[in-house]
């Protein structure tokens, strides 16, 4: 009787285990589809500028929830070779945009040549888009199938596929903030402690340290209180690296 028991208690633990294993892999496999999903969705960016004006500049920024900063998700330019002070990570700084950012007023430059459109995010995060003339180009050569106003609008419509890539899963992209040495949330829809998408929050330091090692973290997170599978890893977009994860509820 003794040995049955001890058998069919190593039975059970086989099979658990095994379950387990089979769960993970799978939850594994789902976050890695996603993450790739992500990265294509990423590159759209770069398609959509190619089909406006090359002396027209597309930009996402993010305020970060540790010190309020705005962060660069990305600017984009199909004719613009984006130096490394306005890369994905790098922070925005003109403090005039800013002030009227904050009071959430839209800023339109002479002749059409800026466009910057704030939005308050449910988190009390702001995100603003903006679209702008490259520098040295002429205005004229902006014609009205490709003004500021119109890639806006694109960009928005862009934005919001994101959000349609799964609705079983939270996934994230991320930038690091060279100010803080941060990967911030750009683009998310894992949801904070309240509920709402953690717009600005940062990636959790033993995720990071994987990331900065040029490594895959592939395991249990724990998000805003909650037990997920994930999977992060970094890919190369708008001329840096940056970080994509994505993570199913354990």
């Amino acid at each position: 009787m003794r040995i049955f028991l001890v058998t069919s208690a190593i039975c059970v633990l086989v099979l658990f285990t095994g379950i387990t294993a089979d769960s993970n892999a799978a939850a594994f496999a789902k976050c890695r589809a996603i993450n790739k999903k992500v990265h294509l969705f990423l590159n759209e960016f770069t398609k959509l500028a190619k089909k406006l004006n090359p002396h027209l500049l597309i930009g996402y920024n993010v305020q970060t929830v540790n010190d309020s900063n705005y962060v660069r998700g990305f600017l984009y330019g199909a004719g613009y070779s984006t130096p490394k002070d306005e890369h994905p990570g790098t922070v925005y700084s003109d403090t005039a945009n800013l002030q009227l950012i904050n009071q959430q007023k839209v800023i339109q430059g002479k002749d059409n040549n800026f466009l910057a459109v704030p939005f308050k995010q449910l988190n009390n995060q702001t995100i603003f888009y903006t679209a702008q003339s490259s520098p040295n180009s002429n205005t004229a050569e902006l014609d009205p199938s490709t003004t500021t106003s119109y890639a806006i609008a694109l960009m928005i419509e862009q934005v919001r596929k994101f959000y349609e890539i799964d609705a079983k899963a939270v996934y994230s992209y991320f930038v690091k903030d060279i100010s803080i040495n941060q990967y911030i949330r750009v683009f998310t829809t894992t949801p904070d402690i309240n509920g709402h998408y953690a717009t600005g929050e940062s990636l959790s330091q033993t995720v990071a340290s994987v990331m900065d090692a040029g490594k895959v973290y592939k395991g249990k997170v724990v998000l805003f209180g909650k037990n997920y599978i994930a999977v992060y890893r970094t890919y190369n977009s708008f001329s840096t690296k940056v970080v994509i994860g994505s993570a199913v509820l354990a």
